[in-house]
């Protein structure tokens, strides 16, 4: 079910049918407290300034847990040293996994995006969800051509090392 917010932003809340809210106005207020949490902000206005350019290159790395999700950074050298944490991707099949235990909801926000299929996402899936993130989260913006750039496991690889927030290593 897609809710929009008060600023246009829009986002997606994900149920079990056995717990479907009873209307997009029951759920509206708690998506509207949890799209973006205030320590997001600052990152968020950077994204958003990263937008501006002719190419955003996003590079992702799996999750150290196994879960088939990726964390993908946006490289805008412009305005931050370090790569900037744009949003968690996960797959539908993780989602309906998440919903089969309380609280029976997810929210897509302005740091998680859900990408049709199973698995890992791959490819195409993530440069198509990196564009619906931002279409979602500023809403009338145009978009840039987004590249994408996967993480490789190479040996001796250290993600702690490298220290990417958000991301411990296994």
């Amino acid at each position: 079910m897609e809710v929009e917010l008060a600023d246009r932003r829009r986002g997606r809340v994900f149920f079990n049918d056995d717990h479907a809210p009873s209307s997009i106005d029951a759920i509206r207020p708690e998506l509207e407290r949890t799209f973006a949490e205030a320590e997001d902000l600052p990152r968020l206005d950077l994204l958003e300034r990263a937008l501006e350019w002719r190419m955003l290159d996003v590079e992702t790395f799996p999750s150290d847990d196994g879960a088939p999700f990726l964390h993908a950074y946006v490289h805008a050298f412009h305005l931050s040293a370090a790569p900037l944490l744009a949003c968690v991707i996960a797959p539908a099949s993780a989602i309906r996994e998440l919903v089969s235990e309380p609280p029976h909801f997810v929210f897509e926000t302005a740091t998680f995006q859900c990408v049709d299929g199973d698995g890992m996402p791959r490819g195409a899936q993530v440069v198509d969800a990196m564009r619906a993130w931002a279409r979602r989260v500023w809403p009338g913006r145009s978009i840039p051509r987004v590249v994408v750039r996967p993480w490789l496991e190479r040996a001796g690889s250290d993600l702690e090392a490298m220290a990417l927030p958000g991301l411990r290593a296994a």
